[in-house]
């Protein structure tokens, strides 16, 4: 016995000397020729645990995503086995080979290195300035130290920095990150006081994100929140900070004695309090000079049309004023336009009717305002001309419209007509009937006698209104029972949302909107797998929807289908200069998510 325990530790080193001989550290490319603005795939892969991951200098290259780790774990005959992988996506800028060194990495007390890769690069299509100097994309691990604002913040901006009172300013709330985001929590929007705001982007709305260089850096950027701004005040104005409770994923540095934890690589999430910048507008007040007396505030550029629906009636038939103010500016702002009336005519409060929407950074369309007067009186009048004024921000100067006058006639009533008096309580009698006015007379009783309504007929019509109330109810309470597992709802109306994407996409591919085909795919397809396999957006990975389907026994051929689709997919929305052929991307969406509907559902 004590013979077998001394040849185990005898032999203990030489076996783990073994294991340590056999590890592997490789790297391949997804192409060894390529083009000018084609972008490639390089992947480092280690068949084993390691740490401290050295890159090459990819200084022949544009550097578009990387590191993207990865890493897969499975038991063979009661043993296990272990790969991680680093990879990167690049751009190729010019013309010429290159070699690509060798990259680093330590397993136990021994650093390995991976063979060095050789790359062609032929003539392409031309590289646009902002590739052309070779900026190395850092990697996003925040280190003791520095300051998180060099990471993450939140910024902002507006089209202008100085306006006159009503003038239309466009404010935009964007964050820019270059770590990863688990969690946020929006704690305070920018104090709005001093300004009438209406929403181009809703914080609920759903946001995309792009890439964006400041001070050197690139970013992942999303606009949160997008307004228009109509100033109420002249002076100095402040928009107040917007803050935020985020949550990033960052590597610990403590020491696990997990094994999951040395292979998958400990993390842990932090929580930062981020605020953004405060914003100073300066508002000039409107001029004084040649302001119309009547003036109301109006700026942009305006239309007046009054009309009137009939210049001859009778005493207390009621006439029908519209007036309509047509153009761009702070419309939604417009106060009452009231004409002089004649004392002898009844005027009830007019209604207000908005076609209003946003175009070129402000405010378009119309407001109406509808009034219903009564002559009260017989004899000739003049509804005088409606007057309304507007400061123009082309010209900085003040223009006014004027409508005609109108001559109305109002005959004397016959006498059995003219028996109603009416007062604030009639004005609820009124009832507009396409273009025309009439009274709703109340109180009226009938008196029928016919038998119709003491027969059978006559009470199953009654009581049918009930019955169709209660089939009603009992459908909805079914549908509701049916969709209160969200992730069930949003699972089962994947292929939809993703047809919809899709269907999108294939619009800006035709109108040759590269951006927004790119984008419109990708959310098809990341929103596709989120609701169809039930995983999170935020925690959505390749590994993760590989192992969903493979649960599934969704076959080797469409596993590696959808892993060439998303790889695709990502390689053009990282640049969308590749040589990429993007219908043939768009088919082969619709072709994998159709497969994998059919399967699914099966399942």
């Amino acid at each position: 016995m004590v013979r077998k325990i001394i040849y185990t530790f005898l032999f203990l080193p030489l076996f783990f000397q073994a294991k340590a001989q056999n590890h592997s550290f490789t790297a391949k490319t997804s192409h060894t020729q390529v083009a000018t603005s084609q972008q490639f795939k390089v992947e480092y892969t280690l068949n084993a645990n390691g740490s401290q991951f050295t890159p090459p200098d990819f200084k022949d290259f544009r550097v578009l995503s990387g590191p993207n780790q990865s890493s897969s774990m499975s038991w063979i005959n009661g043993s296990m086995s272990a790969s991680i992988s680093y990879s990167y996506y690049l751009l190729a800028v010019k013309e010429g080979e290159f070699t690509i060194p060798p990259a680093k990495i330590k397993v136990s007390n021994e650093v390995l290195e991976s063979n060095s890769l050789k790359i062609t690069v032929i003539k392409g299509q031309p590289v646009p300035q902002q590739y052309q100097q070779n900026q190395q994309q850092e990697t996003t691990k925040k280190t003791e130290g520095e300051n998180i604002s060099d990471y993450i913040f939140l910024q902002i901006s507006t089209d202008k920095n100085s306006a006159h009172v009503g003038e239309p300013i466009v404010a935009s709330y964007k964050i820019y990150t270059r770590v990863n985001i688990v969690d946020n929590d929006l704690k305070k929007m920018p104090d709005l006081n001093g300004f009438w705001s209406y929403e181009l982007k809703d914080i609920n709305d759903q946001t995309a994100w792009q890439t964006e260089v400041v001070n050197g850096q690139r970013y992942n950027v999303a606009e949160l929140k997008r307004s228009l701004l109509f100033p109420q005040r002249s002076g100095n104005i402040e928009l107040d900070v917007m803050e935020m409770d985020i949550t990033i994923q960052q590597r610990s540095n403590k020491r696990s004695n997990s094994l999951f934890d040395q292979f998958f690589g400990s993390y842990e999430n932090i929580k930062y309090n981020i605020k953004s910048n405060k914003k100073t507008i300066k508002i000039l007040p409107l001029p004084e000079a040649n302001k119309p007396p009547l003036f109301n505030g109006a700026v942009g550029i305006f239309l007046l049309d009054v009309n009137i629906s009939k210049t001859k009636v009778k005493q207390d038939e009621a006439i029908d004023v519209k007036i309509k103010i047509n153009g761009s500016g702070n419309i939604k702002l417009l106060e009452n336009i009231k004409p002089d009336f004649p004392e002898e005519f009844e005027v009830y409060d007019p209604e207000m009717k908005d076609n209003v929407s946003a175009k070129n950074n402000t405010l378009t369309g119309s407001r109406e305002y509808h009034y219903i007067v009564i002559p009260r009186e017989a004899g000739n009048y003049t509804i005088p001309p409606v007057s309304f004024s507007y400061f123009d921000l082309n010209t900085k100067k003040y223009n006014t419209h004027v409508s005609d006058a109108f001559q109305i006639e109002v005959e004397k009533s016959d006498e059995k007509n003219n028996v109603v008096s009416f007062n604030a309580a009639n004005k609820k009698d009124i009832t507009i009937l396409d273009n025309d006015i009439r009274f709703i007379e109340q109180n009226i009783l009938l008196e029928n006698k016919n038998p119709f309504l003491s027969s059978p007929l006559y009470f199953a019509l009654v009581i049918s209104p009930f019955i169709l109330l209660l089939l009603v109810f009992l459908a909805y309470r079914k549908n509701a029972e049916r969709n209160k597992n969200t992730w069930d709802v949003k699972s089962r109306n994947a292929a939809k949302l993703a047809k919809k994407y899709l269907s999108t996409a294939t619009l800006h591919l035709q109108k040759n909107e590269t951006q927004l085909f790119y984008e419109a795919l990708s959310k098809g397809i990341f929103n596709y797998f989120s609701d169809k396999l039930k995983i999170p957006f935020s925690h959505l990975t390749l590994d993760l929807i590989s192992e969903k389907l493979s649960e599934k026994n969704m076959g080797s051929t469409l596993l590696t289908a959808t892993s060439e689709l998303i790889n695709d997919c990502e390689m053009a929305r990282f640049a969308p200069l590749s040589s990429v052929n993007n219908s043939a991307l768009l088919e082969k969406a619709k072709k994998t998510i159709y497969e994998l509907e059919e399967k699914l559902n099966k399942v």
